[in-house]
């Protein structure tokens, strides 16, 4: 399994203005979004077209010209913004997005959802596109957990109400 949010937890803390945790998320993937998509396609492409990218889907007209690390920057996206590979969620997301305070927002995006560009004045996570281009560069790290070996002996357990013994 893999720790999908191990990346906004590097910039959730120096997003104060937003109060809500699921804000900060919702504003830390529409960023990463944006991010892969100029990366990929540049600004000039409509930011309602992101979904397309995370289907997984490899379009000729696409990815034909694309090299392998955008490629991998893709492979990745489509592990963190798997809640977004459809056109109403991801819209939704950007409707969000834009209502989100300017001071706070890394990426001007129209009314319309279609055009976008980067922001250079906003004023908390100043370090966020050198963590959206590694996170994009970099695999997605696993959940680790250990495991507490029983000692011997008797033990019971319970699985739908029913109890039962365990020996050794």
């Amino acid at each position: 399994m893999r720790k999908i949010t191990a990346w906004q937890d590097r910039l959730k803390p120096s997003i104060r203005s937003l109060p809500e945790k699921t804000q900060v998320r919702e504003l830390l993937d529409a960023e990463l979004g944006l991010y892969l998509l100029s990366q990929v396609a540049g600004e000039t492409e409509p930011t309602t077209g992101l979904w397309t990218l995370l289907t997984g889907y490899s379009h000729d007209a696409i990815f034909k010209s694309l090299s392998e690390v955008q490629k991998r920057a893709i492979a990745i996206a489509r592990h963190l913004l798997v809640r977004y590979r459809r056109p109403y969620s991801w819209n939704e997301l950007l409707k969000t997005y834009r209502s989100f305070p300017e001071s706070v927002r890394g990426y001007e995006v129209s009314t319309d959802l279609t055009t976008y560009q980067r922001r250079q004045n906003f004023s908390e996570a100043l370090n966020r596109f050198e963590v959206y281009e590694q996170t994009l560069l970099t695999g997605i790290p696993f959940v680790t957990s250990s495991i507490t070996w029983a000692k011997p002996g008797a033990y019971s357990t319970f699985r739908n109400k029913m109890g039962q013994l365990l020996k050794k």
